[in-house]
């Protein structure tokens, strides 16, 4: 009864062609496209993606470039999500937001390795880094309550590393490993 958890209106299709189209100035449509299950006979896939979920990422990326961190860049580790796929995922919430198109699992890469960069430049990649990537994303729905969300703070967990969980579900909801070190900022 939740409009929050209502069926998408619709999928959009991604070609090949179409998968570096920017749809913010950060951020390309392929990036937040499904990449479960096998790919349509001309090798496209589909995306639900909420243009809230672009603002706040975008806002973030200038949150941590107005404290000092370096972050040219944040990469989409996951976002749309069909639901078959999402429930063979490890932990995954059955409603998980993945499946609206208002979530991305995300790191800073500036060095595109892949994996969180030191952000902190104290030699290391842990929660701390993961920290200043949360707090970012606590002053952006300070600043603007129509993004606020869930936060997801993850320790490393496959090649990525630590990773964030960050969508625009309408309430403030926060999880995961890291969360119980994480700033009292970050936890409400």
């Amino acid at each position: 009864r939740d409009p929050a958890y209502a069926n998408p209106a619709g999928f959009h299709v991604v070609t090949p062609a179409l998968r570096g189209h920017p749809v913010s100035p950060h951020f390309t449509i392929g990036e937040f496209a499904m990449r479960d299950g096998p790919l349509g006979p001309q090798g496209e896939t589909y995306v639900v993606l909420a243009r809230p979920l672009l603002d706040k990422l975008e806002r973030v990326l200038a949150e941590l470039a107005a404290s000092g961190v370096r972050s040219p860049d944040l990469r989409v580790l996951s976002a749309f999500r069909a639901p078959r796929y999402n429930a063979g995922v490890e932990g995954a919430a059955p409603s998980s937001r993945h499946q609206f198109g208002d979530a991305a699992d995300v790191v800073v890469d500036a060095d595109g390795d892949g994996r969180m960069d030191d952000l902190n430049l104290d030699g290391r990649v842990d929660r701390a880094d993961l920290f200043l990537v949360a707090e970012a994303v606590a002053r952006v729905e300070r600043a603007d309550p129509s993004l606020v969300g869930g936060l997801g703070l993850y320790d490393a967990q496959g090649p990525s590393g630590p990773f964030l969980h960050v969508d625009v579900r309408g309430s403030a909801a926060r999880w995961g490993t890291a969360l119980r070190d994480a700033p009292p900022a970050v936890r409400s």
